[in-house]
C-alpha cells in the first residue's frame, strides 16, 4: 500500500500542481444534521475514509461526486474535492461518522 501523502504528491506533480501545505481536516457529524457544507477554495480535498462512512452517505463537489456504498467497505481509494463541498450522511444513524480529509492548499 503506498502512503497516502506519497500518492497524492505524485498525482499531483503529474499535474504539475505545486504544494504550499497539506494537513488534515475532520468534518464531526453529529445528530439533528445531516447535511454539512466546506468551502474548499484554492485548495483539494482527499477523503481518506470512506471505508468507515455509512453506506448512503454522499459527498458533492465543483469536481467530483461519490455515493458510499458496500464497495468502499475494502477501497483504499483517495477521492479528490475542490469548490463548494457538500456532504449528505443518511438520518437516524446509531453513531455519526468522522469524515476525514488530507487537504492540501495550493
Amino acid at each position: 500500500m503506498l502512503d497516502p501523502i506519497t500518492y497524492i504528491k505524485e498525482q499531483l506533480a503529474q499535474r504539475e500542481i505545486s504544494i504550499e501545505l497539506h494537513q488534515f481536516k475532520k468534518i464531526v457529524t453529529h445528530a439533528g444534521a445531516s447535511r454539512y457544507e466546506v468551502p474548499a477554495y484554492n485548495e483539494l480535498l482527499f477523503l481518506s475514509n470512506a471505508a468507515q462512512l455509512p453506506i448512503g452517505t454522499r459527498i458533492v463537489s465543483d469536481t467530483n461526486i461519490i455515493e458510499i456504498g458496500p464497495e468502499h467497505a475494502l477501497s483504499e481509494a483517495l477521492e479528490e474535492f475542490s469548490g463548494l463541498v457538500a456532504i449528505t450522511i443518511p438520518s437516524h444513524l446509531a453513531s455519526y461518522p468522522i469524515i476525514e480529509f488530507i487537504q492540501i492548499l495550493i
